[in-house]
């Protein structure tokens, strides 16, 4: 992956998870959902990064606001010098019967 490019990679239904490569750190991925409004378009977020939301009128157009928002998102705590370590579990559970 290029230096300072962000990927992303279609992992399901409305859900793409991002690479970025951060310096010298190995690159993390972030998940973003999107999620499709009644209205049209969609409502973009991603759960490991709070106040980070975004929006689309297609899938494409909200995938780059994403970008877009991630980028301004992590040059926001690179100034504040705040980490980038989010701490975040994950675990998946069967629905029941």
């Amino acid at each position: 992956m290029p230096a300072g490019r962000i990927r992303f990679e279609n992992v399901g239904p409305g859900l793409l998870v991002c690479r970025y490569p951060v310096s010298m750190e190995p690159a993390q991925e972030v998940e973003f959902v999107f999620e499709p409004q009644q209205e049209g378009g969609y409502h973009v977020y991603a759960p490991e990064l709070p106040g980070l939301h975004t929006q689309g009128d297609t899938l494409e157009e909200a995938t780059e606001s994403a970008r877009e928002a991630l980028e301004l998102y992590v040059e926001g705590l690179r100034e504040d010098g705040r980490s980038l370590e989010m701490g975040i579990v994950r675990r998946t559970l069967p629905l029941p019967a």
